[in-house]
């Protein structure tokens, strides 16, 4: 699907509904921005976000909770400071 868009004098560009509707998105959802090879990829934030979780779980392993990681190392952070 492709569209030509124009972006107005603040810089904003408007996502033709079509697109925000296939993506799922809905007024104040958060969108990534990353600048490839000259050209522009947005995706929804958790695609990116899973995209990263992905990438990082082939280092530690799936059973790995990255959650309760953080969650242990701020416990022990917080030990450390009393």
């Amino acid at each position: 699907m492709n569209y030509l868009a124009t972006i107005d004098k603040s810089g904003r560009l408007v996502l033709p509904a079509q697109f925000r509707k296939n993506l799922g998105l809905e007024q104040g959802d958060g969108v990534m921005l990353t600048l490839k090879k000259g050209h522009i990829e947005i995706s929804p934030v958790d695609v990116s976000i899973k995209k990263a979780q992905s990438r990082v779980k082939k280092y530690l392993g799936a059973e790995v909770d990255l959650v309760e990681l953080l969650a242990q190392e701020r416990k022990q952070e917080l030990a450390n400071e009393l």
